[in-house]
């Protein structure tokens, strides 16, 4: 005859069955089914059994950890071992939701626990979450079906605003990837301590990532996409079949470069298409070096509001351009330098013709990206590192950027006014402490 049968069971987080009866028993390890009241084997694989509390089966006391977080079966809709939930967005004007991809364990009757992917106290839709996804999909926006947006195509005329990262941030985001390597190196080694090990290290940076350092564009994309990293590494934990480790594998990759590639960094944290140090004379380094500490000294001077040092900067710089001898390189390298030192000279003629303060700032704009193409491109010779500062309300809200020596901003662009507004987005170490060959000052000597 045909029954139908309904279980009940204590689950606690990561589905496992709680159950105080239990207790004092003996359990196979592969197979939970085959239950002895005393030490033994099981009888399908022959493994030796457990005691029940020791695989987790039984608690004197169900705690606040031992809890499951649940979603009501009604909430999510299913994309095989993953879902999408939309989840309301708090302190708005108007009912807003946004769809977050999470990891489901088992189905324990009218609830699905959540493996990764929410948190408690937060509120998701129970019902009416595939209109939501549906109007989205007509809208060409990221849904369950079309996760990328615009009906699953990247399009090819859409506009990506420049993202623009604080130091703090990149330094986070450089764990992240450092991180990530990790998790690579320790798959690749079959070990599985290693392993978790490596997906520890890894959920840990993605954690330690601080949210309000991010913003804009920066800000959506690890939204999304450090909720999905933190997906792949639940799942990947749980995985044991090498099919199934190798597609994890692969998604936790297509995640990890799109979030980089979106926040316009590589894995290394180094901004994305930065020409690299070259291997520039030492000689052609301390030309450089000259036109670097100009254009420093008119930084300085216009974040002190001196208009007459702002100016005898500018002429420095312009001598010290003069004297770079542009035959010690060759080849590209010279090719690039004939651009660069074209950039540089024309910010500084307009920097000389400025007749007031107010002028002579929004020459340093240009000024400074030519700088720091040119100590990008041949190297810094310097025992100190070169920073760079953005401002977002510089030149009537546009934005700029400067450079400086150190992490606290001062502000060219305001001057006293603002000194402080704005924030340190990228730093350049310099090629070596001291070029080489060079020896150090003996003890008691007057070199600075």
């Amino acid at each position: 005859m045909f029954v139908r049968a309904v279980v009940k069971s204590q689950v606690a987080t990561g589905g496992r069955v709680m159950d105080a009866g239990l207790a004092g028993k003996w359990i196979g390890p592969m197979h939970p089914e085959i239950i002895k009241d005393g030490p033994g084997k099981c009888n399908i694989c022959g493994m030796a059994l457990v005691k029940a509390e020791k695989l987790g089966y039984v608690t004197a006391e169900v705690g606040e950890d031992d809890m499951p977080l649940v979603v009501p079966a009604t909430a999510p809709l299913l994309t095989g071992t993953r879902a999408i939930v939309y989840v309301e967005v708090p302190d708005t004007d108007k009912p807003t939701f946004e769809g977050r991809e999470i990891v489901l364990g088992a189905r324990a009757g009218d609830f699905y626990i959540v493996k990764a992917g929410l948190q408690a106290g937060e509120r998701v839709v129970t019902n009416g979450s595939f209109k939501i996804d549906s109007a989205l999909q007509i809208l060409a926006k990221p849904s369950m079906m079309t996760p990328d947006g615009g009906g699953g195509e990247k399009m090819a005329s859409q506009e990506v605003s420049e993202v623009v990262l604080t130091f703090t941030a990149k330094e986070q985001l450089t764990r992240v990837g450092s991180a990530y390597q990790g998790v690579l190196s320790a798959f690749e080694s079959g070990d599985r301590s290693t392993r978790s090990s490596g997906l520890t290290n890894l959920s840990d940076a993605l954690d330690a990532v601080d949210m309000t350092e991010l913003s804009g564009d920066a800000h959506m994309a690890w939204m999304e996409y450090a909720a999905r990293l933190k997906n792949d590494v639940a799942e990947l934990r749980d995985a044991k079949k090498p099919a199934r480790v190798t597609e994890l594998m692969e998604m936790l990759q297509d995640n990890s470069m799109a979030l980089f590639s979106k926040l316009g960094l590589s894995m290394t944290g180094e901004a994305d298409g930065a020409p690299m140090s070259s291997l520039a004379p030492e000689e052609f380094q301390a030309q450089l070096g000259k036109v670097y500490e100009a254009y420093l000294s008119v930084q300085q001077s216009l974040a002190s509001d001196d208009q007459d040092g702002a100016k005898e900067g500018v002429t420095l710089a312009q001598g010290a351009l003069k004297s770079v001898d542009m035959a010690l390189v060759t080849g590209d390298s010279h090719m690039q330098w004939m651009k660069q030192a074209g950039a540089i000279e024309e910010a500084l003629a307009a920097a000389e013709k400025a007749d007031s303060i107010e002028v002579l700032r929004t020459t340093l704009a240009p000024l400074s990206e030519a700088i720091w193409s040119a100590a990008k491109a041949f190297g810094l010779q310097s025992d100190q590192a070169l920073y760079q500062a953005h401002c977002p309300m510089a030149l009537d809200g546009e934005g700029a950027n400067w450079l400086q020596m150190d992490t606290e901003v001062s502000n060219p662009y305001y001057g006293s006014s603002m000194l402080s507004c704005g924030s340190v987005v990228d730093k350049f170490a310099p090629m070596s402490a001291a070029p080489q060959g060079a020896t150090s000052p003996a003890e008691g000597s007057d070199h600075k």
